[in-house]
């Protein structure tokens, strides 16, 4: 998961759509961004991939970008935006053997993949937590006005927020950046905070 989630926030930011996820109006505090270094509030260290691991995932978002973003220079309107990363998030899912044949998130293949839960004791009951409530919750957001209704994009939405709510102690920047930043993801349910 975490190459995925990798993958997800540096494409969530290089198209500047990190802090809205649902394409509607938010209010002004939940359009902060938090800064150049609130993705360094929650740190996580785990082993590298190996490299074929890393090659396979590389290979998969980039021909998944290619897919529905083509090779523009500027983002897209805003409107346009989520409805494209739901369908990357889905396309990646799909390529990876997360989803069913019939597009839909399989939360048996979530489970038995052994790169989303880290072994660490420390992260493990907090993915294991996100994976379970967040599974539900994507695929009934994902039913609704989406293009791509796997609930892919949803999902990874929500196991980033739960990662970044729930950083252990230890591995969080204690600061009035990041305290503050923690803030504003904890009120704006639309706010995708970056894990590094």
């Amino acid at each position: 998961m975490h190459l995925y989630l990798a993958g997800i926030c540096s494409l969530l930011i290089s198209l500047e759509i990190v802090s809205v996820a649902n394409g509607a109006a938010t209010p002004d505090e939940c359009n902060d961004t938090g800064g150049e270094n609130t993705g360094m509030c929650c740190k996580h260290k785990r082993e590298p991939e190996s490299k074929e691991k890393q090659e396979e995932y590389e290979n998969n978002m980039k021909n998944c970008f290619s897919k529905y973003f083509g090779d523009i220079q500027d983002p897209p309107p805003e409107d346009v935006k989520i409805s494209l990363m739901e369908c990357v998030g889905e396309c990646f899912f799909n390529a990876s053997g997360l989803l069913t044949p019939d597009l839909k998130l399989s939360q048996e293949k979530l489970n038995a993949k052994d790169d989303i839960v880290d072994p660490d004791p420390k992260w493990k009951a907090i993915d294991e937590a996100a994976v379970k409530s967040c599974f539900d919750k994507s695929v009934a957001e994902g039913n609704g006005s989406a293009k791509c209704k796997s609930g892919s994009f949803q999902f990874l939405r929500c196991v980033l927020r739960e990662r970044f709510l729930n950083c252990p102690k230890d591995v969080w920047t204690d600061g009035d950046e990041c305290n503050n930043y923690r803030k504003v993801v904890e009120k704006c349910p639309n706010v995708i905070p970056g894990v590094a």
